[in-house]
């Protein structure tokens, strides 16, 4: 049972934004910091995301653990009021995610997706852009880099030969999977 009013809560949530989170700026921060020059949201691209590399053909997603339904996460889960809205909305934003991912496959883009809960702690979060700089910089060619197979593994860019979408976003959607902690 919910503790607060439908107004209030309902003004709670619309405090909430999309754009410009704690987790996108602590990336954005390091990667500007690293000489990245990025667009934010380009509406140009599939699902307008979070980060847009055009000169090397990347896009990273920082997605909200609730908002996108990260699976056996702490910060993931269901509301106990309005059980069925909320199942159907996170479903329908996986769903998106899942098309999105799959057209920047189609389109020889690579995706990234980095989690809210990679960058809850200092910690997590130092290892998780100090993983994901290192793809960076593999995929670009840029600075030095482990290439994929040795040491910290970096994604490669390669999403599961699959066709099924589903099976390429929860690859896609696992950092591990991209960026590996060996």
């Amino acid at each position: 049972m919910d503790t607060i009013t439908p107004s209030q809560r309902s003004a709670v949530m619309s405090r909430i934004h999309s754009r410009d989170t704690k987790p996108e700026m602590s990336i954005r921060r390091a990667l500007y910091a690293a000489g990245y020059r990025f667009r934010v949201a380009n509406k140009d691209l599939p699902g307008s995301p979070d980060i847009s590399v055009k000169k090397y053909h990347i896009v990273i997603f920082v997605n909200g653990c609730f908002w996108h339904g990260h699976d056996e996460c702490r910060m993931y889960h269901l509301p106990k009021t309005n059980v069925e809205f909320w199942q159907r909305k996170i479903e329908r934003n996986r769903a998106r995610d899942a098309r999105n991912l799959d057209l920047y496959k189609q389109m020889g883009w690579t995706a990234l997706v980095v989690w809210e809960c990679q960058l809850r702690t200092k910690s997590d979060s130092e290892a998780t852009i100090a993983r994901l700089l290192n793809t960076l910089h593999y995929l670009t060619g840029r600075g030095e880099a482990v290439a994929p197979g040795g040491g910290n593994v970096a994604f490669d860019g390669n999403f599961a030969d699959d066709s099924d979408s589903n099976a390429n976003y929860a690859i896609a959607a696992e950092p591990e999977e991209k960026f590996g902690e060996g």
